[in-house]
């Protein structure tokens, strides 16, 4: 499992750089989706790999808890970091946006889970 945690980092940071030059999560509503789906399931793998007798409750809350913490960082960076001035119609996107976000981040790392559980179950 850690082995695919770190082949799916690489995946994610090749995919990340060119929305760092382009900013492409600004253009294809998808891009920014299909990172937080890969990031779920990186976390999965990861949490798998040290963690592989956690119930779901626990494993999801772990997802949750990251994936929380990765968009109060997203807020801090737009905020101090990009400086952005931000108008009074963000605040309901941006809640939107952290709302599929963390959707995406849980649906990753269900999915590994789920795997997970279903080659377990046929050992």
């Amino acid at each position: 499992m850690k082995v695919s945690a770190l082949i799916l980092l690489i995946v994610i940071a090749v995919i990340f750089l060119p929305d760092l030059v382009f900013l492409w999560s600004n253009q294809f509503f998808w891009y920014d989706t299909l990172l937080h789906f890969l990031g779920g399931a990186f976390l999965g793998f990861l949490f798998l790999g040290y963690f592989s007798k956690t119930n779901l409750f626990v494993f999801l809350g772990g997802l949750l808890l990251v994936g929380l913490l990765w968009e109060g960082f997203e807020v801090l960076l737009d905020l101090y970091i990009l400086e952005k001035r931000l108008p009074a119609f963000y605040f309901w996107d941006g809640f939107l946006d952290t709302a599929a976000d963390l959707f995406f981040d849980l649906i990753g790392g269900l999915t590994v889970w789920l795997g997970y559980a279903f080659f377990r179950q046929r050992r």
